[in-house]
């Protein structure tokens, strides 16, 4: 039988991602954009999940994939643009009910 995924799941997905050195982040500006693998937080979730970027809810998505509320979302990407590392805020994400 197939598993369906659940937001544990996806959470881990994107805490691996964020821990693998596979992606450079970028602090200080939204860069959803994957450059040269460089991206915010929100960024990696885009490019692993697969969001479509010309979706302009797509911050809204990555939030749904991973079940995080609005403000649970803002604490990440406001924690990525003042200098959280990709690491710290793999551990937040890992604290979320």
């Amino acid at each position: 039988m197939l598993k369906v995924k659940d937001k544990y799941d996806y959470r881990r997905e994107l805490c691996d991602a964020l821990r693998s050195g596979k992606y450079t982040q970028v602090i200080g500006e939204h860069s959803i954009l994957m450059k040269n693998n460089s991206a915010c937080v929100l960024g990696v979730a885009v490019h692993i999940f697969n969001i479509d970027m010309t979706n302009v809810f797509h911050y809204e998505e990555c939030y749904r994939k991973i079940e995080i509320t609005s403000i649970e979302g803002e604490k990440l990407w406001r924690g990525n643009d003042t200098g959280a590392s990709f690491e710290e805020l793999a551990k937040y994400i890992e604290t979320l009910p």
